[in-house]
Formats: C-alpha cells, sequence, structure tokens
C-alpha cells in the first residue's frame, strides 16, 4: 500500500459515491494517476463501483498493518 493510496482511502472515507474527477481533487493529485491508483486498489476489492459507474469505499475506518 503506497502513501497516495492511502491518503486516497482515507479521502473517501466515508465520502458516499464519488465520480474520479472528484478523488482526484479530494486528494490534489492527477486525474490520470488517481485513475491508476483506483484501479488498482478496485482490483484489489478494496474499493467498489456502483450501479452509475461512481467509486465507493464501503467501510467506515482504515486500519493497515504492517
Amino acid at each position: 500500500m503506497t502513501s497516495d493510496r492511502r491518503a486516497l482511502l482515507d479521502a473517501l472515507c466515508g465520502a458516499g459515491p464519488v465520480c474520479v474527477h472528484d478523488a482526484a481533487r479530494r486528494v490534489d493529485r492527477d486525474l490520470q494517476t488517481v485513475g491508476g491508483d483506483i484501479d488498482a486498489l478496485l482490483n484489489a476489492g478494496v474499493l467498489g463501483r456502483t450501479d452509475d459507474g461512481a467509486i465507493i469505499f464501503p467501510y467506515d475506518a482504515v486500519k493497515i498493518a504492517f
């Protein structure tokens, strides 16, 4: 888990469904890079998509243990 992906999860925690543009704005990063991070987190099963294609982080908190 990269620090940028962790920051993205923190920004999405409790936000409800958001579009990729909104996710990028929340972390003040470029759309293409955030889109790649979202794809990786979707593939890992950490993020989900709503029926209309919005990104959702369906958890109330983030805890990463090493």
